[in-house]
């Protein structure tokens, strides 16, 4: 089968082949780069962990000395910590000033003695509000959302007064860098007890190196930036699988686990602004997501009423109305079964119906939504099974669990917004997931009725229209999009009209709504076999529209080439405003990994800076508002769309605030269009 030559001279030693200690700072970057969790573990466990002895402060005297050093700092690291289960329950703080750390007991059950809370932070306050001090810490929102949750007043707190507002400068400014971006109100505003601009949180930072990440917890940090191994919440409470409250562990303990993490936040701070810098988004960092921190935990502890008794109305609808799909579905399949059970359903679809099967699982044959979806067309039983499942998807998650979730002191629901969860830079939200309410079915919108005003007010709800379309036409410059929007056409009749080669007066609905589709699916990259799925028609057709499309504009074709090939050279892409996307997916040999990664790249740019511009409209509009005295309040955003509480008496003030602040947020070659309206509930608002 084969040979060995023997004749060939090789340069070899013997010793080269010998065993040898591994790089574990480079075999650390590839395993994580890799995703080899349990490699990286042997490797972290491997690594010698340096023990150092951190101060206590147990005493009113200990406390007035540490103030006195600390007022004398520059820098300083902060970590809080808080009970995992309920997070309200404060345990401890500990400060580092760089060459030292600091750990004050305040929740330990188990404590010789120990400082109130109220106390230490009152104390604290002079420090944390001082503008001359640098402050660092992780996860910042939580800490300031769960300080506000206490009883008492909390000297870390949000303010948009202390942040920034970004002038409406020319593209060239909008696209180069902040150097625009001006200061609002000085630290003066802050009455000495608010968190300000000179906060930094390393969380924040590390996501926008990185959006993909899955998790930003302090230890992965540490470890993938500094190489330094930091313990976890379940290190230091028992470990994996037989956790204890925090309140329990000793503070001795306590105080190297806080102290050792406290100086990872300081180390990592100059670290993580060193890299922001080396690709251009620390003024994304500083004068966007930082400011927007505050604005969020405002948001969520302001929260949202909701009217139960519609909700409970709903539910009892709901239920009926599900009792009857049921009964429907048990009909068409001529038996009984569980609905619920993609099994059960398999063998009903695919072994008695002999309806054609789809793709292929280790279960048998898939019935998610593509493959119902599908079959519905030539069957009636897949139609009502995805009409029974949306029912009780919106059932489930909404109309029983929201109930559930208003804060029996405040009577609000208060939502959690996510800063670092999408690669792409929007914010997400959750409990409840606000995001996923339905627009316009009637169940969606009777979903929207129960979020109502306060007494004497109003909901104004201001949505961008077609903002990530606008994009597209700034971004690729095409001639026919800026020529349409500059003119305040309608651009699905435009497209239509284009497309299917008839007058835009003769474009019916039908025409319009495939017109929508494509030019949404161009955004997001779909291939003519998505496309005629999405619309019902035949490959050849589909690739026929796309073909159309881009014979009409000829520079987005340009423009998203141009994109793909700069992502595959760069193995990244951009927004308007520098956040960054790594896309190493694109040199996969996996086809449907690379084309995933393709499409990615293209929509990432442009829902990017969608995202971007909210973001920067919502720290405006928080900010004037403040800055203006007026009593409303941001407190809720969803896509595209900012909702507002707002007085009877200073709605018109404030919509055409909001209206203003929105649509000039930024100058592009195309002018941003909001629609705005108020109404006694979110629905009427819409």
């Amino acid at each position: 089968m084969a040979s060995i030559r023997k004749d060939i001279e090789i340069d070899f030693d013997l010793r080269d082949a010998a065993i040898k200690e591994p790089d574990k700072e480079i075999l650390s970057r590839l395993f994580s780069e890799f995703e080899f969790s349990s490699l990286l573990q042997e490797i972290k466990r491997d690594t010698e962990k340096v023990a150092k002895e951190y101060k206590q402060v147990l005493d009113k005297k200990a406390l007035d000395e540490l103030v006195a050093h600390l007022q004398k700092s520059s820098e300083i690291s902060c970590e809080v910590v808080w009970e995992k289960n309920p997070p309200t329950d404060l345990i401890g703080i500990a400060i580092s000033d760089g060459s030292d750390a600091f750990y004050v007991p305040l929740g330990h059950t188990n404590a010789h003695t120990q400082l109130p809370a109220k106390e230490v932070f009152a104390a604290l306050a002079p420090v944390l509000s001082n503008s001359k001090i640098k402050k660092y810490g992780h996860d910042l929102k939580t800490t300031m959302v769960n300080l506000n949750q206490l009883n008492w007043e909390a000297p870390i707190d949000g303010d948009t007064k202390s942040q920034s507002k970004v002038n409406r400068g020319g593209e060239e400014e909008a696209t180069q860098s902040y150097s625009t971006i001006r200061r609002g109100a000085d630290d003066a505003a802050n009455k000495g007890r608010r968190m300000n601009a000179t906060w930094y949180d390393v969380m924040l930072a590390a996501y926008l190196l990185n959006p993909a990440k899955n998790s930003y917890e302090l230890a992965e940090l540490s470890w993938e930036y500094l190489h330094q191994q930091v313990s976890t919440p379940n290190d230091v409470a028992g470990g994996k699988g037989k956790t204890y409250p925090l309140a329990l562990v000793p503070v001795d303990k306590m105080t190297a686990y806080a102290g050792e993490r406290a100086e990872a936040i300081f180390a990592l701070a100059p670290t993580l602004t060193a890299k922001l810098k080396k690709i251009n988004a620390i003024d994304l960092f500083r004068e966007v997501e930082m400011p927007l921190l505050y604005v969020l935990t405002a948001m969520e502890k302001k929260g949202v009423l909701v009217d139960t008794s519609i909700l409970k109305q709903m539910s009892t609808e709901l239920g009926q109305l599900l009792s009857i799909s049921e009964e429907k579905i048990f009909r068409l399949a001529g038996e009984k079964f569980n609905i619920n059970s993609p099994k059960q359903l398999q063998v009903i679809l695919f072994e008695k119906l002999k309806l054609p099967s789809g793709k292929k699982t280790k279960d048998g044959y898939s019935t998610d939504v593509d493959v119902l979806t599908e079959l519905a067309r030539g069957h009636e039983l897949p139609a009502e099974i995805l009409a029974y499942r949306s029912l009780s998807k919106l059932k489930s998650t909404y109309i029983d669990t929201l109930p559930a979730l208003i804060n029996p002191q405040t009577g609000r629901i208060h939502t959690s917004y996510n800063q670092t969860v999408t690669a792409t830079g929007r914010l997400s939200s959750s409990n409840p997931n606000l995001q996923n309410i339905p627009i316009r079915t009637l169940e969606g919108k009777r979903i929207r009725q129960a979020f109502i005003a306060a007494p004497d007010c109003l909901l104004i709800s201001a949505d961008y229209s077609q903002i990530e379309l606008r994009v597209l036409a700034h971004l690729s410059e095409d001639d026919a999009l800026l020529e349409a929007f500059s003119s305040g056409e309608d651009i699905h009749t435009r497209t239509a009209s284009d497309i299917f080669g008839v007058f835009p007066q003769m474009v019916n609905a039908d025409m319009r709504r495939q017109a929508k589709v494509i030019n949404f699916g161009i955004l997001y990259g779909m291939s003519a076999f998505g496309l005629a799925r999405e619309l019902g028609v035949s490959l050849k057709i589909a690739q026929a529209y796309i073909d159309g499309y881009f014979q009409r504009y000829k520079k987005v074709r340009i423009y998203l080439d141009g994109i793909l090939e700069g992502a595959r050279k760069d193995g990244f892409v951009c927004t308007l405003l520098n956040r960054r996307r790594y896309l190493p997916e694109l040199k996969s040999k996996i086809p449907s990994v690379r084309q995933f990664a393709e499409r990615m790249a293209i929509n990432t740019p442009i829902q990017g800076t969608a995202a971007d511009l909210i973001k920067v409209a919502m720290v405006n509009i928080a900010n004037f508002l403040e800055k203006k005295n007026l009593a409303a309040r941001l407190i809720m955003q969803v896509h595209d769309e900012l909702v507002v509480e707002s007085p009877v008496k200073e709605k018109e003030e404030v919509m055409k605030l909001v209206k203003k602040e929105m649509e000039e947020v930024i100058k592009l070659k195309v002018p941003l269009k909001v629609e705005i309206a108020s109404g006694k509930n979110w629905d009427e608002a819409h």
